[in-house]
């Protein structure tokens, strides 16, 4: 750690280097086939998911 550096502030994940770091993380982590997935990304499948929980759950429309 650099001399005079407060802890916390060295610790601060909410500074624009760092928030960029985490979503080049993010973006890979998201853009990497997963077998569990049947080799689709989960940002294939999110979108997927979230139009699933838009649609209704019973094909009854009363």
């Amino acid at each position: 750690m650099e001399p005079g550096v407060d802890q916390l502030a060295a610790l601060n994940v909410h500074t624009p280097r760092r928030l960029a770091e985490v979503a080049e993380i993010a973006a890979e982590l998201n853009n990497r086939p997963r077998k569990i997935l049947g080799w689709d990304t989960p940002a294939d499948r999110f979108p997927r998911l979230v139009n699933e929980r838009r649609s209704p759950l019973c094909c009854d429309d009363r």
